[in-house]
């Protein structure tokens, strides 16, 4: 399953961009309201929860780079990568999960209003 924010446009640098979301303690701001726990593991790695929904874990790939902006879950019974691709200023964030049809049926628009507000949030950082 693959989901795509809405792009946006952010009036800062790559490097400022990648220096802001290498921060996995900034990641509390991007999120929605409905959240009833954030906590930095690590300098690469945050667990998050929203009201209702079970922890997820976000680990910084191995290869996170100011091309490469990529996170990955690190526990839990789904994987998928959040990547955040910028492409001359024009920002999006992509969700990719190997998830059955029945779970997809469930958990799209959960995801995709999950990954808007973490987008529209970043815009306003910027």
């Amino acid at each position: 399953m693959r989901i795509e924010s809405k792009q946006i446009s952010v009036n800062t640098s790559t490097t400022n961009l990648f220096k802001f979301l290498e921060k996995t303690e900034n990641f509390k701001v991007l999120m929605p309201d409905n959240i009833s726990k954030f906590e930095t593991i690590s300098d690469n790695e945050f667990v998050f929860a929203l009201t209702g929904m079970p922890e997820i874990f976000l680990k910084k790939d191995d290869d996170f780079s100011e091309e490469n902006l990529l996170f990955k879950s690190s526990k839990g019974k789904i994987d998928f990568t959040l990547k955040c691709v910028n492409e001359n200023n024009n920002v999006k964030l992509v969700f990719e999960g190997d998830i059955n049809a029945m779970m997809a049926m469930m958990i799209k628009k959960p995801i995709t209003n999950f990954i808007e507000t973490l987008i529209v949030n970043l815009q306003k950082q910027f």
